[in-house]
């Protein structure tokens, strides 16, 4: 059976090798750029360049980030609540009813 996107976890290694890459491009740049001018602009085109592949990693994998957060999360709470000698948490229902807004000021009408 195919796991779906959301179900997978992050790839976390990715986010770690554009790190890496960036580190290793910045010390080349350091070490092998003699004028000063081109080695910050280099540098500074680098980083601006890995942050937006990083938040575009972001993008892509905030679904999977917040499942496996919330997973984690309910994992807990059942735990906690098993260890204190609860049931576990029922799901919480609310009726659309709840949600209503109520009335503020004016006159009832019968």
């Amino acid at each position: 059976m195919e796991r779906y996107l959301i179900e997978k976890r992050p790839t976390w290694w990715l986010l770690y090798v554009i790190a890496a890459v960036m580190v290793a491009l910045v010390a080349l740049i350091e070490t092998s750029v003699a004028h000063e001018t081109t080695r910050i602009t280099l540098e500074v085109v680098i980083v601006i360049t890995t942050f937006g592949l990083m938040l575009s990693w972001v993008r892509a994998n905030r679904g999977r980030i917040e499942l496996s957060e919330a997973a984690e999360t309910r994992r807990s709470a059942v735990e906690t609540a098993l260890a204190n000698g609860h049931p576990p948490p029922a799901e919480v229902r609310v009726s659309k009813a709840a949600w209503r807004r109520p009335r503020v000021g004016g006159r009832r009408i019968v």
